[in-house]
């Protein structure tokens, strides 16, 4: 569930709060949409539960909030899908396309026999901090070799 459709939803819920007290229920739902962890998510959602049913005039709301976002769509806060973004708008998808071009990817691809790391630029950053040390000098061999263009490609322009 994206960020953008669980608050518009919430919204559409505020008549079971009084109109003076909806702002503090949208800050706190603001508030724990930036957890950054399931543990973080799940302390927070219990003392926040807590503190909405000890007045009255958000327990209706307390009972939603919990059966529709805390049970049945749990996933929308920024901690589940850390390095993604928290909308499925069309200016999202836009922005997935360009962001491909300037940013750096979370993982790539590691051949030789080092699959625990995420990628050889995780290995060779360890090599070099002395974190990590190599005893089979055979794996190092494809790891500094650099990737040149296919033999038979030749320039556009020449022929």
């Amino acid at each position: 569930m994206c960020w953008a459709h669980m608050i518009r939803k919430c919204r559409e819920h505020r008549a079971m709060v009084p109109r003076e007290k909806w702002s503090i229920v949208e800050r706190d739902i603001l508030t724990i949409q930036l957890s950054f962890g399931d543990h973080v998510f799940d302390k927070v959602t219990t003392l926040l539960l807590a503190k909405w049913r000890t007045d009255s005039d958000f327990a209706a709301f307390s009972d939603y909030f919990e059966k529709q976002w805390l049970n049945d769509l749990k996933f929308w806060y920024e901690g589940t899908a850390l390095g993604v973004p928290s909308t499925n708008n069309g200016l999202e998808s836009s922005w997935l396309y360009a962001g491909r071009l300037i940013t750096i990817p979370m993982m790539c691809s590691f051949k030789t026999d080092l699959k625990t790391y995420i990628c050889k630029h995780a290995v060779g950053i360890m090599m070099h901090f002395g974190f990590y040390v190599v005893s089979d000098s055979e794996k190092l061999d494809d790891l500094g070799k650099r990737r040149r263009r296919p033999k038979k490609a030749t320039s556009a322009l020449c022929r």
